[in-house]
Order: structure tokens, then C-alpha cells, then sequence
């Protein structure tokens, strides 16, 4: 069983093999990025189905048919949902696992990640880094940045 903290999921598509699937992305306990695939959502029981920025436990292993260092197939019937991370405090809570996530500033950079490091899921952000668009929408930007790679 691994927890890990769900950061987003793609619409449910239409597949031959699964009948719908969607994809998760999510960040496990050590900071390590997590591809969840394929994850049949809309036929997951209700008690099960997670919501973004939610702790879930569950079983997986690394996909074998997908040699993406981050992907993973899940055990739908072993998900076990947790809390989850609001977004009080101008996303405090949020901030700390969004600065475990790999960030560039640009898709050349991206790309050299994924030649160096098999990379394929990371930030992508702005010349300045990726901010707290929260506090800016306010009008407050308290400075709040994080590091990318360039």
C-alpha cells in the first residue's frame, strides 16, 4: 500500500480495453511523482472515489507496459481515501507538496529533463517561477515563488 496525494485527473475517455479510464497524477509520502493509469473513476465505488488535493491509500505497481519512471497501475478495489488538503492559508498546506514537484521554465527544459532523467511529469512555469495565483488574483503576491530548473 502506498499513500499518495492526488494532484489531478483527466476527463474519463472511451477505451476499448478498460470501457472508460481516466488518468490520476498524484505525489506519494517521499515526494515521488505518481501517473495512475488506468483508473476506471466514474465506476469506482462511491466510498472510493477521491477528489483532487485527497490522501488515498492503495495498492500499486509499476506499469509494465509503460516505461515512464512515474507510471503505475492501481488496485481500484484496495483505494482507501484520506483527508483532504484545503486551501486555508493561501494554500500553505498545498505549497509544501507543490515544491516537491519538478519545475522548468520552459518545454526545452522540460525536454531535457525527460532525455536526462526519463522525467514526464513535472511544472511548467513562468519566466519569474511558479507562484501562488491565489495571492496574485488578490493582489497580494507575497513574493511567494518557487525554484524551477532551467
Amino acid at each position: 500500500m502506498e499513500r499518495i496525494l492526488i494532484l489531478a485527473k483527466t476527463y474519463p475517455s472511451p477505451s476499448a480495453q478498460y470501457v472508460e479510464t481516466s488518468c490520476v497524477a498524484g505525489i506519494s509520502q517521499d515526494g515521488s511523482m505518481r501517473r495512475l493509469y488506468p483508473v476506471p473513476f466514474r465506476m469506482i465505488e462511491e466510498g472510493q472515489q477521491f477528489k483532487k488535493w485527497q490522501w488515498i491509500d492503495v495498492r500499486i505497481e509499476k506499469a509494465n507496459k509503460d516505461h515512464r519512471p512515474e507510471s503505475h497501475k492501481l488496485y481500484v478495489d484496495t483505494i482507501t481515501c484520506g483527508d483532504l488538503i484545503d486551501t486555508k492559508k493561501e494554500w500553505t498546506g498545498r505549497w509544501e507538496w507543490l515544491d516537491k514537484i519538478p519545475a522548468f521554465d520552459s518545454f526545452d527544459a522540460i525536454e531535457s529533463g525527460r532525455l536526462a532523467d526519463g522525467l514526464s511529469i513535472a511544472l511548467l512555469c513562468g519566466p519569474k517561477g511558479c507562484s501562488d495565483s491565489t495571492s496574485r488574483r488578490r493582489g497580494t503576491r507575497d513574493g511567494r515563488t518557487r525554484k524551477k530548473r532551467s
